[in-house]
């Protein structure tokens, strides 16, 4: 064998590593992405969710099945209150037992722990209050009673 056909296997071998290096760094970027993807598209459910769940105030349960939150991401119902034109009182986030979440009654937000997939479920009720003339409750991962 002469040196310069082993030296041409050597820097294939290297181009071949480069190459696999390349194609591992475009697959974990779209995997990477399609989590973002996945967590935003979570937020904007649960807004819309909480949308649905306002416009027929019937105390009917809504679900929002399936949605993602990151691990840091902190929920406030300030978000919703604005987007709803209602005044943050009348929306309550009850106490929920997993680890995953810290409901914080006073500021009304909830933080994820770690990253976590949840149920949220809306009820919203006309009541006779007249700065709140709906309430609404959203419960995170356990079912609303139906009985007031």
């Amino acid at each position: 064998m002469n040196e310069k056909g082993q030296a041409f296997t050597v820097f294939r071998l290297l181009i071949g590593g480069l190459i696999a290096l390349a194609v591992l760094v475009i697959i974990i970027s779209i995997i990477s992405y399609m989590e973002n993807f996945r967590y935003d598209i979570s937020k904007q459910r649960l807004a819309e969710q909480f949308n649905v769940a306002m416009q027929s105030p019937n105390g009917n349960i809504v679900v929002a099945e399936d949605l993602a939150f990151r691990a840091g991401y902190i929920f406030s119902t300030v978000q919703l209150a604005k987007s709803s034109n209602t005044n943050v009182s009348c929306i309550d986030v009850p106490q929920v037992r997993y680890s995953e979440v810290i409901v914080n009654s006073i500021s009304k937000t909830v933080k994820f722990n770690s990253n976590a997939i949840f149920s949220v479920y809306y009820k919203c009720d006309r009541s006779s209050e007249t700065d709140c003339p709906i309430k609404c409750i959203i419960s995170f991962g356990e079912p609303i009673s139906t009985t007031p």
